[in-house]
């Protein structure tokens, strides 16, 4: 099943799916994507279970963070000024579903959230997410085709803002002062075309600064030679 298939199969539209990269054949839809074929297939799940759970703690250079309680809230106070912060907390999760015509065949997998692989703050939230869309995907032999879900991995978000033609000719105009070549522009998103014109901006303002330096000591290199 490709997805367009599947998209035909399930009834999805077209903002319930889009491609990770440009001819990289692997395709992401949506969680709320994976609910409505959990619902057209029957899919049900029994009560997940608890592997992993290791509380959220924030640390400054190796001291934890206090928390405190002010005015019935609760805020995060650092327990001395640093420069360095650093959180942790894992979640792990078992999930079991099958489909509601066929119980005997059962799925098994993990969802699993924490501070290096989940930027969301609710960790317990997005593994069960992770868990439960693996499940539904597993069912319908998805991964097979390539096909995952959004929330399994917060890199496959989607990019759906092209860059702009401002944008693109910034862009153009400093790769040529600089002499560079551009490639795979027509992959990137607008986010990612921002980020190389900032990257090229901050080459084009050291080289220029390079160049003032080097102009700098050659001045002062021929009046110390007219002194001597």
């Amino acid at each position: 099943m490709n997805i367009k298939e599947l998209a035909e199969k399930y009834e999805l539209r077209k903002d319930d799916f889009w491609e990770l990269r440009k001819n990289s054949g692997k395709w992401i839809i949506t969680h709320d994507a994976c609910e409505k074929i959990a619902v057209t297939e029957g899919i049900m799940f029994e009560p997940m279970e608890v592997i992993s759970y290791i509380p959220t703690i924030i640390t400054e250079n190796g001291e934890k963070v206090q928390k405190v309680t002010k005015w019935g809230t609760q805020t995060w106070k650092p327990a001395w000024a640093g420069t360095c912060q650093k959180k942790t907390g894992d979640v792990a999760l078992l999930i079991t579903g099958y489909k509601a015509d066929n119980s005997d065949y059962k799925v098994q997998t993990t969802g699993e959230a924490n501070a290096l692989n989940c930027t969301a703050e609710y960790y317990f939230a997005m593994a069960e997410k992770r868990g439960k869309d693996r499940v539904i995907l597993k069912l319908i032999n998805a991964y097979e085709y390539g096909i995952y879900s959004d929330v399994e991995a917060d890199n496959f978000v989607k990019h759906d803002k092209p860059p702009t033609e401002k944008q693109l000719e910034t862009l153009d105009n400093l790769a040529d002062e600089l002499g560079v070549e551009l490639l795979g522009v027509d992959k990137l998103n607008r986010d990612d075309v921002s980020a190389k014109i900032n990257e090229l901006k901050e080459r084009k303002a050291n080289a220029e600064l390079d160049a003032k330096t080097e102009e700098i000591n050659r001045i002062a290199k021929e009046k110390l030679k007219n002194l001597i």
